[in-house]
C-alpha cells in the first residue's frame, strides 16, 4: 500500500497519493514512512506548516533517519527558517556524510540565504563525490547566471540537460542563461521545451514570457502571461508583471495613451483588491514608460501605492531614522546604494563623485553594492574603497543596511531594477536622496527626500516632474573621461553604409519615438538625396522588424526606401560610421547620453531639440557646457530645417565641427560637482540633526 502511494507521488498524482497515505495512517497512525510521505505531499502542495508538523511526528518514531532530516530541511527552507534548515541538513549529513543529495540540499539553503560562496562549496563537493550529479551541475549553472559568468553557466547547464533530459527545470534554466546572454533564439527553443514538458511550473511560464519580452516581442509575451494567469489565477506576481510590461517599439501616440490607461486600470484594480505579494520573483518594473514622452509622476505614484499595500515590509523605517542623533566622532555616514558599480555607464559616471566624497574627512562613505557580478572595474573600485556587499534577499538586505545606521543614503539609480526600487521604498536614513541621472524619471517614492540634478539639463519647471524635491546643481554630479578617438577610417562599403546624403540617429531603436517619423519625412521631402540611417540592435532583431512595420504605415511609399536600418555598429565602428554622416540627429524625448560624449569627442555636431523633460535634454546640456547653440532647435520643425542645413551646407557643418573641437575638452574629466554635493549634504545634515543629540 505504501509503495503504491509512493509510485503515485513520483508520478505527480498527489491527490491519489494523499488518499492512499491517509488510509494507511488511519490503520497505522504511527507509521513513520507514511508520515514522511504525507509530509512530502504537503510540501508539494505548499502546506509547509502541516508538512513540518508531520515530519516532526515521523522523527519521534525514527529519529535517526537521514532522509527525514533532509526533507525537513527543505520544509524549513520553504518557511525561510534557514538556521533550522541548515541544522537539519547537517544532521542528515552526519548520518550519511558523503550523500550528494543531502549536500546539494544544504547548498540550496545557502542560496536562499544569499550565501553563494558556501552554496558553491557544497555543489563542488557533490561533484567531487559524484561528477555527474546533474542537480548540482544545474545549481552551479544558476549561480553562474547570477554572477554573470554566462559561458560557465551554459557549460554546467548543458551537461545537466544531457544527464537529465526529462527534467523541465534544467531546460528552463538553460533558457534563462541564453536569455541573459541575449541569445533569444536558443532561449525561446529551450523555454518552449521546458513548458511543453511541465506546464505546472510557474517559473517556466514566467521565464518564457520574459524571454519574449526582453527580445522585444511584446505580443508573444502578453500571450504567454495571459495563458499563465488562466492556469494560475491566484498568482499575484504574474498579474503584476502583466500590468508592468509595455512594448519596446511604439506604434503611435494613441497606442502610448492606451497602454498607460490600461496600466492604470490594472494597477488600480490590484490596489483596490488588496493584492499581496509573497515574493517578487517574476516582476520587472515598467522601464519602457520612460520613453513615452510623457510626465511619469502620477504613473510612478500609482506604482508606489500598489507596492506599499502589496508588500507591507516596504513600510519599514530603520529605528535610528526616527530620531536623528549626531555621532560622537562628528562624521556624517553616507551610504551609496547601487547595483551597477562595475563596467556600466552608472559606475563609469558616478565613481569619480564617490571617490571625491570619500576623501572628505567629514564623511564616512560606504558604497552598498547589491549585485554579485564581478569584473575588473569592480575589483579596482573595491581595492580603492571599502564596500558593503548586500545579498539580494530582502530581509537580509534590510538588516545589513539598517545595521549601518547611515545618516544619509544616496541611491545612484532607482527604477531600472526591482530590488533597488524596493530598498528605496524603505527608510534606512533620516535623509535619503537619488541621482536624477541614474534613471531619469521620478522614483515616485515619498521615502526619497531629494533628487540630485543640474541646472544644465533641467527645464525651468523641472521640479514639477518629481515627487522628490529636486536639487539643481550648477554642474553635473558625475564625470566622464575623455574617450579614446579611433584612428583611421573605413569605407562606407566596409561599414555596410549606403551611398547618398546620410542623416543618422544613432540610438537604440526603441528610442525612436513616433514623433520622429514626421521629422524624418520632412527631411526626406526637403532633401531629395537624403537617407535616414538607423542602427539595428546586435541581438534584438525584433526591434527592427517592428519599427519597419511602423514605418510602412507612417512613411509615404515614395519615401519609404530612404529610411534604412543598417547592421549594428559598436565601438570604433560606430564612430567611423558616424564620420560618414552628413548630419547626426538626437532622439526626441530621450536624448543621447554616453554616445553624445563620444560623438563630441570626435568633433562631430549633433542636431538636438531640448525636450520637455530632463531626459530629453542631455545633448543640449553638453552644448551649454561648450557654449555652442548653433544646432539647438526651437521646436520639432526647426530641428528638421537645421538638420537639412548642416547636411547640405558643408561650410556650416565644418564651422560647427571646429567649434566643438575647440570646446569639447570642457565636457571631460570635469570635477563632478563634488563641492556642491558636499555642501548640500553638510547643509541638509545640519538642518536635520539636532546639535545636542550625539551617539
Amino acid at each position: 500500500m505504501l509503495q503504491e502511494a509512493i509510485r503515485n507521488f513520483y508520478a505527480g498524482n498527489l491527490a491519489q497519493a494523499e488518499i492512499i497515505t491517509g488510509s494507511l495512517l488511519r490503520s497505522d497512525p504511527n507509521n513513520p514512512d507514511a508520515l514522511h510521505l504525507k509530509a512530502a505531499i504537503a510540501l508539494q502542495l505548499g502546506q509547509l506548516k502541516e508538512a513540518e508538523k508531520l515530519l516532526e511526528e515521523a522523527l519521534k518514531y525514527r529519529e535517526s533517519d537521514p532522509n527525514f532530516y533532509n526533507t525537513l530541511a527543505t520544509i524549513l527552507r520553504g518557511q525561510r527558517k534557514f538556521e533550522e534548515a541548515t541544522k537539519a541538513s547537517k544532521k542528515a549529513m552526519a548520518l550519511i556524510p558523503r550523500n550528494p543529495h543531502f549536500i546539494n540540499n544544504l547548498g540550496l539553503t545557502y542560496v536562499e540565504e544569499g550565501d553563494h560562496k558556501n552554496a558553491e562549496i557544497c555543489y563542488k563537493q557533490v561533484l567531487q563525490i559524484a561528477p555527474n550529479f546533474a542537480e548540482s551541475l544545474m545549481n552551479l549553472g544558476i549561480l553562474r547566471i547570477n554572477d554573470w559568468r554566462l559561458e560557465e553557466a551554459l557549460e554546467y547547464l548543458d551537461k545537466a540537460a544531457q544527464l537529465m533530459p526529462g527534467n523541465a527545470l534544467t531546460w528552463h534554466n538553460l533558457s534563462c542563461a541564453y536569455r541573459f546572454k541575449l541569445d533569444f533564439e536558443n532561449a525561446i527553443i529551450f523555454g518552449k521545451r521546458a513548458l511543453q514538458m511541465d506546464p505546472r511550473q510557474i517559473s517556466i511560464w514566467a521565464g518564457l514570457a520574459e524571454t519574449y519580452f526582453f527580445q522585444g516581442d511584446y505580443e508573444n509575451a502578453v500571450k504567454i502571461y495571459d495563458e499563465a494567469i488562466k492556469s494560475f489565477p491566484n498568482h499575484c506576481g504574474l498579474r503584476v508583471q502583466r500590468a508592468c510590461i509595455m512594448p519596446h517599439i511604439l506604434e503611435s501616440n494613441e497606442q502610448i495613451d492606451k497602454l498607460r490607461a490600461e496600466f492604470s486600470l490594472r494597477i488600480d484594480e490590484m490596489t483596490r483588491c488588496g493584492v499581496k505579494l509573497d515574493n517578487t520573483n517574476y516582476i520587472i518594473l515598467p522601464f519602457y514608460q520612460g520613453y513615452h514622452g510623457r510626465d511619469n509622476k502620477e504613473f510612478m505614484i500609482k506604482l508606489r501605492e500598489f507596492f506599499r499595500q502589496a508588500m507591507p515590509v516596504l513600510n519599514y523605517v530603520a529605528p535610528h531614522s526616527k530620531k536623528p542623533k549626531r555621532r560622537k566622532d562628528g562624521k556624517i555616514k553616507i551610504g551609496i546604494i547601487s547595483k551597477y558599480l562595475f563596467d556600466h555607464a552608472i559606475g563609469t559616471f558616478y565613481r569619480p563623485l564617490i571617490y571625491g566624497l570619500a576623501e572628505n574627512p567629514r564623511f564616512e562613505v560606504v558604497p552598498v553594492i547589491i549585485s554579485t557580478r564581478q569584473d575588473e572595474e569592480r575589483k579596482a573600485f573595491e581595492k580603492r574603497i571599502k564596500v558593503l556587499n548586500v545579498p539580494t534577499i530582502l530581509d537580509k538586505a534590510i538588516k545589513a543596511i539598517a545595521d549601518e545606521e547611515f545618516d544619509i543614503i544616496l541611491h545612484l539609480e532607482v527604477g531600472l531594477d526591482l530590488f533597488p526600487y524596493l530598498l528605496a521604498s524603505m527608510r534606512f536614513a533620516p535623509i535619503q536622496c537619488v541621482m536624477a541621472g541614474g534613471h531619469p524619471i521620478t522614483s515616485g517614492l515619498d521615502t526619497l527626500d531629494y533628487t540630485l540634478s543640474s541646472k544644465l539639463i533641467e527645464p525651468e519647471n523641472g521640479h514639477e516632474h518629481y515627487v522628490e524635491k529636486m536639487v539643481p546643481f550648477n554642474r553635473f554630479p558625475f564625470a566622464f573621461k575623455m574617450p579614446k578617438v579611433p584612428e583611421g577610417n573605413k569605407s562606407r562599403k566596409e561599414l555596410n553604409l549606403p551611398e547618398g546624403r546620410l542623416y543618422a540617429c544613432p540610438v537604440f531603436l526603441f528610442r525612436i519615438h513616433p514623433d520622429m517619423d514626421p521629422i524624418f519625412i520632412k527631411i526626406l521631402d526637403h532633401d531629395e538625396k537624403a537617407k535616414i540611417i538607423l542602427f539595428d540592435s546586435e541581438n534584438r532583431h525584433k526591434w527592427k522588424e517592428l519599427l519597419e512595420k511602423r514605418f510602412d504605415k507612417t512613411v509615404p511609399a515614395h519615401l519609404r526606401d530612404r529610411v534604412i536600418i543598417v547592421p549594428f555598429a559598436k565601438g570604433d565602428n560606430l564612430i567611423m560610421s558616424l564620420r560618414h554622416m552628413d548630419a547626426i540627429l538626437d532622439a526626441f524625448h530621450f536624448s543621447m547620453g554616453t554616445t553624445a560624449y563620444k560623438i563630441f569627442a570626435d568633433g562631430m555636431p549633433i542636431v538636438t531639440w531640448p525636450g520637455e523633460f530632463m531626459r530629453g535634454r542631455a545633448s543640449y546640456a553638453l552644448y551649454q557646457m561648450m557654449g555652442i547653440m548653433d544646432v539647438v532647435a526651437r521646436d520639432h520643425y526647426d530641428f528638421a530645417e537645421i538638420a537639412v542645413r548642416i547636411a547640405t551646407d558643408k561650410k556650416f557643418r565644418e564651422e560647427i565641427s571646429e567649434k566643438i573641437k575647440a570646446k569639447s575638452h570642457l565636457l571631460f574629466d570635469d570635477d563632478p560637482a563634488t563641492d556642491e554635493v558636499t555642501n548640500f549634504f553638510i547643509d541638509i545634515y545640519e538642518k536635520t540633526f539636532p546639535n545636542e543629540e550625539r551617539v
